[in-house]
């Protein structure tokens, strides 16, 4: 039986992604958060994962946010990149 995590670990794991947003912050002094590119990139990365398909033969899904994150990675950063990323998951989950 698979039990859900306890409220302190999902506690412990809230602060731990905060820091990591803030520490990511910090050190990419050189990321370009333009904002529209941003927001274009993150809302296609959160409806590539939200139209995902299944491949039934290796009973897995396939989404295009992968490359949503990856051009974000590219013209924007990496820490805006991360934060497409994170926010994709956060918003499919």
């Amino acid at each position: 039986m698979i039990r859900r995590p306890t409220r302190a670990m999902l506690a412990g794991e809230l602060v731990l992604i905060a820091a990591a947003a803030a520490l990511a912050g910090l050190r990419e002094p050189f990321a370009d958060w333009d904002l529209p590119l941003l927001g274009l990139l993150l809302a296609l990365s959160i409806v590539s994962d939200l139209l995902k398909i299944e491949v039934r033969a290796y009973r897995v899904y396939a989404s295009a946010s992968f490359l949503a994150i990856v051009t974000g990675a590219v013209f924007l950063g990496g820490a805006p990149a991360a934060f497409i990323g994170v926010a994709t998951i956060l918003a499919v989950w």
